[in-house]
């Protein structure tokens, strides 16, 4: 089983993100902050971080959110193997 948590956070997003990740037990969290250009609210686009708890951080780059789940999806998918 992997755990993965969301944060949509603005300013303090990394410090957030990482103890949400721990106070929740979390394997992953990923991070978006919804005030970028091109990335709000209703927009077909994403850009986030994948944060796990093994200190691994990935930044992404702009990209579809159907594209972005197949990405956390891959990301479960490797720590599913690794366990």
């Amino acid at each position: 089983q992997v755990t993965v948590g969301f944060a949509l956070e603005v300013g303090v997003g990394k410090s957030s993100a990482l103890k949400k990740m721990k106070a929740k037990n979390l394997d992953m969290i990923v991070l978006n902050d919804p005030t970028v250009a091109g990335i709000e609210f209703g927009s077909d686009y994403n850009i986030a971080t994948i944060f796990s708890s093994d200190g691994a951080e990935t930044k992404l780059e702009k990209m579809t959110k159907a594209k972005l789940a197949a990405v956390i999806l891959d990301s479960v998918e490797g720590r599913l193997k690794n366990k």
